[in-house]
């Protein structure tokens, strides 16, 4: 197994860890009844599948010395993923001011504020996260395709 590929294998086995933690301790729960929106799943489902691609393209220009350009679709959505966090941040802001009834009482208006707030926040987190994660991956790749192909020119 060739060194690139084996770093992509310990970030994603790092990931994975990652996700496991959050499911012992309760926060796939809460991010699933804090999130109205459910883009932050959305993100989580799409950075996985982009992980996945990544690690297959890792390993393919690990065996051929040669990286594919669509190694730019992973790239492309993980400028996004930090969109469609802001994105679920105005829908979490949006649903706070529309549900919010602020002549109810007090306690009542701070739980409809901060459900909406929940939302926001955790979708940025959720895109901003993702995005730096598949960068990451992708950085990896590209920095040893750029050392093979300066050592090929190089000779």
């Amino acid at each position: 197994m060739s060194n690139v590929f084996s770093r992509w294998m310990l970030l994603f086995l790092l990931m994975l860890m990652g996700f496991l933690a959050m499911a012992y301790f309760g926060i796939w729960h809460l991010m699933w009844f804090a999130d109205i929106s459910k883009i932050s799943f959305g993100i989580l489902t799409l950075f996985l599948l982009l992980s996945l691609h990544v690690g297959y393209m890792t390993h393919r220009a690990s065996k051929t010395k040669f990286l594919s350009k669509k190694i730019d679709i992973p790239n492309w959505f993980a400028e996004r993923f930090t969109m469609l966090g802001i994105l679920g941040t105005g829908i979490g802001i949006m649903f706070m001011m529309f549900t919010t009834n602020f002549s109810g009482e007090t306690k009542e208006v701070i739980n409809q504020v901060l459900f909406g707030l929940g939302t926001a926040l955790i979708t940025t987190v959720t895109g901003i996260v993702c995005c730096y994660l598949l960068e990451l991956q992708i950085f990896n790749v590209r920095r040893t395709y750029n050392e093979n192909k300066q050592s090929c020119c190089s000779n």
